[in-house]
């Protein structure tokens, strides 16, 4: 199990335990003497544990077409969450469950939680793909900083470029590497650069044409930056060096000499 992965199933594990206890505080004495609305509300939770322990298709058998699930948004989603994760499922219901999520993104469009489903439903669909994933992915990686949601979007990133293990977690988004290049520019921090310098050893992609691009326009604005990438370069090796090489010796654009107005005629004389 990755890294990634594990810290995810440990943030399952957490919130298992919260919705435990939720439930029994919600039990009754006599759980047979429990009304009808405490019974469903007892079921919707339990869908919820269900959900959270991986157990997708239990999940979605709690979390059946209702009332309470169909006017709550976040009931809905988990109800078709589960619907798309399903074991076995068939491609034609994961597309249906999809298509359900994607009418949700007006709503829960930049959560985190809603893109990860997605890519991972596209994933068991045909024609799963870099051109179908990207979206969905890069969304997680910037709506979940620092989580383990945001880890393994990134190695499956990665893995549509075919990264592995840690070269996919050096991968950045075009995102991500403009706000490194602003930081940098506000604070002149050389660190600030590390993630791009970091993305120098990769294959070729547009994600490391970006890192490229951007390296060398910091270096033409900013005549002190090509000192330390010199001493990057003297310690690098291959791919990151011949990178390191371009973005040196790319010529910063000559000052723009003034020019005489389009209509300006001959010097007066002396008379």
């Amino acid at each position: 199990m990755s890294r990634a992965a594990s810290g995810g199933a440990q943030v399952a594990t957490a919130v298992r335990e919260r919705l435990s206890g939720l439930r029994a505080q919600w039990l009754p004495a006599d759980p047979a003497s429990a009304g009808a609305a405490t019974a469903r509300e007892l079921e919707l939770l339990a869908g919820l544990e269900a959900f959270f322990a991986g157990d997708f298709g239990g999940a979605a058998v709690a979390l059946q077409v209702s009332v309470e699930v169909e006017s709550a948004t976040w009931l809905a989603y988990f109800r078709h969450a589960a619907a798309a994760l399903r074991v076995g499922a068939p491609a034609a219901e994961v597309g249906a469950a999809l298509a359900a999520l994607n009418g949700m993104q007006p709503v829960l469009g930049g959560t985190a939680a809603l893109q990860d489903v997605r890519w991972r439903a596209l994933r068991r669909l045909p024609g799963y793909s870099l051109d179908t994933a990207r979206d969905a992915l890069e969304r997680v990686i910037h709506g979940a900083v620092g989580t383990p949601l945001a880890a393994e979007a990134r190695e499956e990133l990665g893995a549509l470029l075919g990264l592995t293990g840690e070269h996919a977690l050096l991968l950045r988004t075009a995102k991500e590497l403009d706000d490194a290049f602003s930081d940098y520019v506000t604070s002149r921090d050389e660190t600030e650069l590390d993630s791009a310098l970091g993305m120098l050893s990769l294959p070729d992609s547009t994600y490391v044409l970006t890192a490229v691009v951007g390296l060398t326009i910091l270096r033409q604005s900013d005549p002190p930056l090509a000192a330390a990438l010199s001493q990057r370069r003297a310690a690098a090796a291959g791919r990151t060096r011949e990178r390191l090489d371009a973005i040196l010796a790319t010529s910063p654009p000559a000052p723009r000499q003034p020019s005489a107005p389009a209509d300006a005629g001959p010097p007066n004389r002396q008379q």
